[in-house]
């Protein structure tokens, strides 16, 4: 049987997260009610390999949905591809959530100028975002900036234990006036999720251990003082 721990650390009451979290608690949520419901018809192997798969898959959820000119409108759940339209142009797009986040998927928006999903500059990450030293293949997959707002998401690798991880998020994040930690796992795989918030300024980590064996695939969500109701392309 699924494992399930959460823990808060201060400050906001755990729940409070959901509402501030970019897809990380939900990702968490919708796989516990999966397992609740159809356990019975799920193998254990399929579910774990479910879990271990989220990282990849919440880092493009989460790139299509800070940018304003896509719509989800569907995801396989055999293959994984994620299918968008291209609001303004009509054209719908088809690719998987490793196209999109390696930077392989391309779009013309309605003013004719093409945009590449998934290529950002990690040199433009705010200074009080922790950038982990033993990261691996780094990426910033995203980064806008609105006036004194920012919003932006990053990931990588990590062959470290995920406590060390989180111990480090803990440490450069410990002035933050409220934080909070929740984790599911299932067999030997792991996704740990970490809020942490302060001010106007929010962080999300989410760190996906695929199995023994498999490095932490890891995604930091930043935000600062983003308007409520606006989208980051707006």
């Amino acid at each position: 049987m699924p494992e399930s721990a959460a823990t808060s650390k201060k400050g906001l009451h755990p729940m409070a997260w959901v509402g501030i979290g970019c897809g990380g608690l939900l990702v968490v949520a919708i796989l516990a009610v999966a397992l609740l419901i159809g356990w019975g018809k799920r193998k254990f192997k399929e579910v774990q390999h479910e879990l271990a798969t989220t990282a990849q898959e919440s880092a493009a959820e989460m790139l299509i949905e800070m940018n304003s000119e896509l719509e989800m409108l569907s995801e396989d759940p055999e293959t994984g591809e994620i299918t968008v339209l291209v609001e303004g142009t009509g054209e719908q797009l088809t690719f998987s959530p490793e196209e999109l986040t390696e930077g392989r998927v391309t779009f013309k928006g309605p003013d004719g100028m093409s945009t590449t999903l998934g290529q950002g500059d990690l040199a433009d990450v705010p200074a009080w975002v922790p950038r982990y030293a033993g990261a691996t293949d780094e990426k910033a997959l995203f980064h806008r900036e609105k006036g004194a707002s920012i919003k932006g998401l990053l990931s990588y690798s990590s062959t470290d234990a995920v406590q060390d991880l989180e111990d480090f998020y803990d440490t450069e994040l410990g002035s933050f006036s409220s934080s909070g930690s929740s984790t599911f796992t299932i067999g030997d795989v792991e996704q740990r999720t970490l809020s942490y918030r302060e001010a106007k300024k929010e962080v999300e980590v989410v760190l996906v251990k695929g199995g023994a064996g498999k490095p932490v695939e890891a995604t930091v969500t930043y935000r600062l003082d983003w308007p409520e109701g606006v989208e980051p392309g707006e």
